[in-house]
């Protein structure tokens, strides 16, 4: 009895898991719902910043229904997120939600935010101090 409930327990925790655990301390995620009024501006506006992006190891996915597509990279589609994200969501490298809005967010307040994120501030320590 007990052993299947640490199995229960063991199932939900996975499957309440991000679909972005292959990125956790590599990159930081942006998903934009297309359902989103305007999302289609944001994406563009994110897109446009392709150095910006780089630098800050930030990777822009679009969500379409269940289905994520990255945008800016050849990484995997992921399935399945079963509703989570909706608007504009930002994810830092640690796996946390750093950003949730339903609507567009200026690039630069996006940049911004992450520019003053601890773990940002020392890569950017970092590349100056070499």
């Amino acid at each position: 009895m007990v052993a299947q409930f640490f199995l229960l327990i063991s199932l939900i925790f996975i499957n309440q898991q991000s679909p972005f655990t292959d990125y956790r301390w590599e990159q930081r995620i942006i998903v934009i719902d297309v359902q989103m009024e305007h999302a289609t501006q944001q994406l563009t506006a994110l897109l446009e910043q392709e150095e910006a992006l780089k630098e800050r190891d930030l990777l822009v996915f679009l969500k379409k229904g269940n289905e994520l597509i990255c945008k800016n990279a050849n990484k995997p589609t992921e399935v399945d997120i079963r509703d989570r994200y909706s608007g504009v969501v930002l994810i830092g490298k640690d796996g946390g939600i750093k950003l949730k809005r339903d609507r567009v967010v200026a690039t630069q307040i996006i940049f911004d935010l992450i520019d003053s994120m601890p773990m940002r501030q020392s890569e950017m320590r970092r590349k100056s101090n070499p």
